[in-house]
């Protein structure tokens, strides 16, 4: 009997060590889930960096009021959804802890936690659509000649602390990874 355990849990272990080596690191799995949407997102402007850039870009005080509003009715809607995410992951733990698991219900809940994060993405999508509309043409070009701006500053940054770590200007050892 004893024999018998043992080599059932040599054989359990054997699949899990080849199932850990032979599968991706999450990194990399979760670099190309939701792939489309983060390209959305790259092209679109969050309120946030506006509200930064107001004087740069030539944003008005309506204009300014408007993003605002629309970054509080955004954060509620989030903190309100993210609320809802929580208490059905609670009614879910509570399920799986009856002594006799209810699938249907358990379902349901699944079902519901990702309805409400489709909600998330969709409003998220809304929302930067909404704020983009308020602005010009003229507005949007001046972001996108910044953005552009900074983003060769950073790559010539990157490209000098580069050079100088290959010169050994740089004090601190460089680590690698095995």
């Amino acid at each position: 009997m004893i024999k018998k355990t043992i080599l059932i849990m040599a054989i359990m272990l054997v699949f899990l060590f080849g199932s850990i080596l032979d599968s991706k690191p999450r990194s990399q799995m979760m670099r190309h889930s939701g792939f489309n949407l983060r390209m959305v997102e790259r092209n679109l402007l969050p309120a946030r960096m506006l509200l930064r850039m107001k004087a740069e870009i030539g944003l008005t005080t309506s204009q300014v009021n408007k993003i605002e509003k629309m970054q509080l009715d955004y954060k509620e809607f989030i903190i309100k959804s993210s609320a809802n995410v929580k208490l059905i992951g609670l009614k879910m733990k509570t399920e799986f802890n009856a002594e006799m698991v209810n699938r249907v219900k358990v379902i349901n809940l699944i079902k519901k936690i990702a309805s409400i994060k489709t909600e998330i993405q969709i409003s998220r999508i809304n929302y930067l659509l909404d704020v983009k509309s308020i602005l010009t043409k003229k507005q949007i070009e001046k972001i996108d000649t910044l953005r552009k701006n900074r983003r060769n500053n950073r790559m010539s940054r990157r490209k000098s602390m580069n050079s100088k770590t290959r010169c050994g200007n740089n004090t601190k050892q460089r680590r690698f990874r095995n």
